[in-house]
This record gives structure tokens, sequence and C-alpha cells, in this order.
């Protein structure tokens, strides 16, 4: 429940102290009951999330950054595939996260990623809202990046 609580409270970004402090508690406990297990990662990633949100400084969001990278791989182990549906918000909180510290050639890597994972997610509805957020998104980036000729085929 600690994670959970936790989780919601970083979605709608309220009480952010609070939710470190229990996904702390969360991932101790993930930690000593099933170790290297998805639960694991999925505190470990939040807990990234939470210190991306609270950061006050590159050195934080750093931290915050690593964990999220290290919760992919533990979350990459336990699925063996990088376009398993349960990667779907470590790359998008990843990506954001890149974004936030301008670093927009990984944030792109991981929406390209997310792309991926969400066309073979609703393989017969490529104009799912899910889809379309992940181009308009990575229509952006491009644009950032001066790759327009990425950023006009996302648009399209």
């Amino acid at each position: 429940s600690c994670h959970l609580y936790a989780k919601v409270m970083s979605k709608y970004r309220v009480h952010l102290d609070d939710a470190i402090r229990l996904e702390k508690r969360a991932y101790k406990i993930f930690s000593e009951v099933e170790p290297g297990s998805v639960s694991v990662s999925s505190a470990q990633y939040i807990l990234g999330w939470l210190y991306v949100l609270t950061a006050e400084d590159d050195d934080d969001m750093e931290y915050g950054i690593q964990n999220l990278e290290e919760a992919k791989l533990l979350r990459l182990k336990n699925r063996n595939d990088p376009l398993d549906g349960w990667m779907d918000d470590i790359y998008l909180k990843l990506a954001q996260s890149y974004r936030m510290i301008k670093k927009y050639e990984e944030a792109r890597e991981y929406m390209e990623l997310l792309k991926e994972l969400r066309i073979k997610k609703y393989p017969n509805q490529p104009s799912h809202p899910e889809i379309l957020d992940v181009y308009k998104e990575l229509q952006c980036l491009y644009e950032i990046l001066g790759k327009t000729e990425e950023a006009k085929k996302c648009r399209k």
C-alpha cells in the first residue's frame, strides 16, 4: 500500500516528500521479500521519478535518472522484452526526465522505444491517443534537435 499510495501521489504531484518516504519504505520491503523482482523495479522507478520531481539541482536530477535507469535494467531482466507493456511508464518517465535536463537525444531514444511499445500494444489502432501523444512529443524533440524531416513524418 505504501508503493501504491506513493505512485498516486507522484502521478498527481502532491505531498512528494511524503511520497518519497512511503516509496523508500516500499522499496526496502520489496528488496527484502523479493530481491531483484519486478516489484523492486516498480518501487525503484517511482522513487527515481519522485527524486526527479523534487530535484533542487542537477545532482538530484542525475540521481533520480540513475534510479530510473537501474529500474529499467531490472525490469528488462525480469521481463526479457524491451517492448513488454510493463516498460511503458519507465520509458515515459526516462524521456520526460532527460527532456527536463535538456538531454534531448536521450529523451528521443526513449520516446522511440515508447512509440514501438505502444504500436505493439495497439496494433490495429494507429490513431490511438496513447500513440498520437508519443508522435506529438517526438515531433517536438525532432524540432529541438533540428531534424525537420523526422518532425514532418511525426506530424503526418
